[in-house]
């Protein structure tokens, strides 16, 4: 019962660092992923334009970072979703059939609890997940083919 409670203190002390986390970074985070998505499609423009070999590598490298830096968060908040849900499917694993009442009520306490996925997100709007990545990916492509198909009228 002690090792329950001290999970259940736990996980409250990862929700709290969770919505600090929140807290701080959602604003930067909603403008980090929404300036990229531009950033990222000037980028492209930018080396399918002619230039010098040098300049070319320039924007190569920024565009290895930008793409990075909306990688990182997307993957670590996929990696934190995925990890809270494995929770719950290994509290059925658990031997709490045998167990006494109070561990139980203690025990259901506990998964209702982690029921819900810990999620951060950016500015409410969405969540900081690997589909997200590949969403932004694909709009910046998509800004990025409008370019060119204007420019070549």
């Amino acid at each position: 019962m002690t090792r329950l409670n001290k999970s259940l203190k736990h996980y409250e002390v990862i929700l709290t660092f969770c919505d600090t986390v929140q807290d701080i970074l959602s604003v930067t985070l909603f403008f980090q992923y929404g300036v990229s998505t531009l950033i990222i499609c000037v980028v492209m423009t930018g080396l399918a334009l002619p230039s010098s070999i040098e300049f070319r590598a320039f924007l190569a490298m920024f565009l290895f970072t930008m793409t990075l830096r909306i990688f990182v968060p997307g993957f670590l908040g996929t990696q934190l979703s995925h990890e809270s849900e494995e929770l719950m499917i290994a509290t059925y694993y658990s031997e709490w059939i045998p167990r006494s009442e109070s561990f139980k009520r203690s025990f259901k306490l506990f998964r209702e609890r982690i029921a819900t996925p810990i999620v951060i997100t950016g500015l409410k709007m969405f969540p900081l997940t690997l589909l997200t990545f590949v969403s932004i990916m694909k709009t910046a492509y998509s800004f990025f083919t409008l370019i060119r198909t204007v420019q070549e009228e």
